[in-house]
C-alpha cells in the first residue's frame, strides 16, 4: 500500500532555509571587511542569481499551480499548427497572451523542465533590473525578496510575468510617460487580467499623501480588522433581499466556505503589518523625499497592508491583491535601513529583521505542499505528486 507523507513536517521547510542561509551569507561576507577583497559585492550578487535560478529554476512539483500548468503545457498545440493553436485557446479559460508564449517556445523545445526554467530565467532579470533601478541596497533587498516574492516566482506563472512588467514600468510614470507604461502592463495583460489594476495605480501612485492622511486610514482600517466586522455578509444579505437571491446566495456559500481559512486577527504576521504601518507613517514623508521611487513603493506598501486589514473575510482577496504588491516590501525596508543607516542601532533593526525571516520561512513552508524538489536531481514525477494532491484534496492546500 502506497504511504502518503504527512500534511505537516518542519522538515519541508529545511530546503528554504538553507537557501535563504547561504543569500544571508553572501550578503554579510561581501560587506566584510575581511573577506570583501575575495568576494565582494559584484561576486555576492552573481552568487545569489546563480542559487536563485537553480532553486527556483530546476523546481519539481512543489506547491499548487503545477498541478494545472503542466497539463496545460502539454496540451497547448505547438504555433507551426496554427489552427490547431486557435482552436484550443478558444476552448481554454486562459489568457491568449500565455498560450501563445507557450506554443512559440513550444516551437523550439518541447520539454517542460526548460520552459519553466527558460520563464524563471526571464523573471530572473526583470528581478534583477528592476532591484538594481530602484533598491539602495541590491543584497539587503534580494534578501527579503526571497520570502515575501518566493510565491509569486513559483505559484503565480502568468501573474508573475505582469506584476514584474509593471514593476518595470514605474519608471514611466516618474518620467510622465503614459503610452510606455500603458504598453508594458497591456503586455502584462495578455497573461494575467489582474494587470487591469496596474493602469489605474499609474494615477494613485503618483500622488504624495498627507500623514494626517494615512494616521486616519490607519486608525479606521484597523478598528475594522480588530473588529471583525463581516461587511461582505452584511452586503450578500442586503443583495440577497434586492435581487431574488442568486448572488447574494453565491456570496453567502463562498465566505462560508472562506470562513475555514480565515486569517486570524493576532498573530505574528498581524502584529509585524502593524509595525510596519506605523514605520511607514512616521518615515513616509523622508523616504519619499530622500528617495526618487519612494513615494511609489511606501503608496504600493499602504495597498498591501490595506488588502490585510479590510479584506480579511476574505483571504482569496487577501492572496490575489497583496501578492501583486509583494515586491515593496523589500523596496521599502531597503529603505528604511538606508535612512537609519548611520544609527547606533542599525545592527539591531537588520537582525530583527532577519529573524522574522528566518521564522516565517520556517513557519510557511511546513506544509506539505512546499515539499521541496529540484529537477537537477532524484525528483518525484508529475504523476506522483499528483496522486498525494488528489489523496489529500484541500487539506493538502492547507484548507482543512
Amino acid at each position: 500500500m502506497y504511504s502518503y507523507p504527512p500534511l505537516v513536517d518542519i522538515g519541508y521547510s529545511l530546503p528554504y532555509v538553507a537557501v535563504f542561509c547561504m543569500y544571508l551569507c553572501a550578503y554579510l561576507i561581501s560587506g566584510s571587511k575581511t573577506w570583501k577583497q575575495y568576494f565582494n559585492y559584484s561576486h555576492a550578487v552573481f552568487f545569489v542569481l546563480l542559487v536563485y535560478f537553480i532553486f527556483v529554476g530546476f523546481r519539481g512539483y512543489i506547491c499548487t499551480d503545477w498541478y494545472n500548468y503542466y497539463p496545460m503545457f502539454r496540451e497547448t498545440p505547438c504555433l507551426l499548427d496554427f489552427d490547431e493553436f486557435v482552436s484550443y485557446s478558444n476552448s481554454v479559460f486562459t489568457e491568449k497572451g500565455y498560450l501563445f508564449y507557450i506554443s512559440l517556445f513550444k516551437v523550439f523545445c518541447n520539454d517542460y523542465v526548460v520552459f519553466q526554467a527558460f520563464s524563471v530565467l526571464i523573471d530572473l532579470v526583470l528581478i534583477h533590473l528592476c532591484i538594481k533601478r530602484y533598491s539602495p541596497n541590491y543584497l539587503f533587498t534580494f534578501l527579503i525578496l526571497s520570502v515575501f516574492f518566493y510565491v509569486q516566482s513559483v505559484n503565480l506563472n502568468r501573474n508573475v510575468k505582469s506584476v514584474l512588467l509593471f514593476l518595470y514600468a514605474l519608471r514611466y510614470i516618474e518620467e510622465r510617460k503614459f503610452w510606455k507604461y500603458s504598453l508594458l502592463n497591456f503586455i502584462g495583460l495578455c497573461f494575467h487580467s489582474i494587470s487591469l489594476i496596474f493602469f489605474v495605480l499609474y494615477f494613485f501612485l503618483r500622488h504624495k499623501i498627507s500623514v494626517r492622511t494615512l494616521w486616519i486610514v490607519f486608525i479606521f482600517s484597523n478598528i475594522y480588522y480588530f473588529s471583525q466586522i463581516q461587511l461582505f455578509s452584511l452586503i450578500a444579505t442586503a443583495i440577497d433581499g434586492m435581487i431574488g437571491g442568486k448572488v447574494g446566495h453565491a456570496i453567502h456559500f463562498y465566505l462560508a466556505k472562506e470562513g475555514a481559512v480565515r486569517f486570524s486577527t493576532v498573530s505574528i504576521g498581524s502584529l509585524e503589518r502593524l509595525t510596519t504601518f506605523i514605520v511607514l507613517i512616521l518615515n513616509y514623508n523622508k523616504v519619499c523625499a530622500t528617495f526618487k521611487y519612494g513615494k511609489y513603493f511606501t503608496n504600493m506598501m499602504l495597498l498591501y497592508l490595506l488588502c490585510y486589514l479590510i479584506f480579511n473575510e476574505l483571504p482569496i482577496l487577501v492572496t490575489r491583491f497583496s501578492q501583486q504588491f509583494g515586491f515593496a516590501y523589500g523596496i521599502f525596508y531597503s529603505y528604511i535601513i538606508s535612512l537609519y543607516g548611520n544609527s547606533k542601532n542599525i545592527a539591531i533593526y537588520k537582525t530583527a529583521i532577519c529573524c522574522y525571516l528566518l521564522l516565517w520561512t520556517f513557519s510557511t513552508h511546513r506544509q506539505l505542499m512546499d515539499k521541496y524538489d529540484n529537477f537537477l536531481f532524484r525528483h518525484q514525477s508529475f504523476e506522483e505528486r499528483a496522486r498525494v494532491y488528489d489523496h489529500y484534496g484541500s487539506a493538502y492546500l492547507g484548507m482543512d
